[in-house]
């Protein structure tokens, strides 16, 4: 776990996909702690996570590893995490994208574009599940 911005559990199978592939996450928040304690806590149940600090770094995240699920907040300098969103479905559709942010739901205009929506502070049981909803969806693995 050199890079503060990739993490992964070799240890734990929980995020294994179909031919044992590792579920990978995107998660994209402009606070630094938020992300590092994301990346630690996915990597934990096992899956492999990356972060990224605004909607233009995980866009050239996603060029490089595009991920299955994208957990990114509303409220990004720059481009927003609806922005984010609809950039990253023009490349795949199939991607789960998890909004978590710190606005109420029935606040957010876009708020129907996202697979799940917690606000923030986050239920981590919860957001593991609703990432995990990806591998039975999309990798055909319970």
């Amino acid at each position: 776990m050199n890079d503060p911005q990739t993490c992964t559990d070799p240890h734990s199978g929980v995020g294994t996909g179909s031919a044992g592939r590792t579920l990978s996450v995107l998660v994209v928040d402009d606070d630094p702690t938020i992300v590092r304690l994301m990346l630690l806590w996915l990597s934990r149940q096992g899956f492999h996570a990356r972060g990224a600090h605004s909607a233009e770094e995980a866009l050239a995240t996603a060029e490089e590893h595009f991920p299955d699920v994208l957990l990114t907040d509303l409220n990004l300098p720059g481009m927003s995490g609806s922005q984010l969103l609809a950039a990253l479905r023009y490349r795949s559709g199939n991607l789960r994208a998890i909004a978590v942010t710190g606005l109420l739901r029935q606040d957010t205009p876009d708020a129907d574009a996202f697979d799940d929506f917690f606000t923030k502070p986050v239920d981590l049981d919860r957001l593991t599940q609703s990432v995990r909803a990806a591998k039975i969806n999309r990798l055909g693995n319970i």
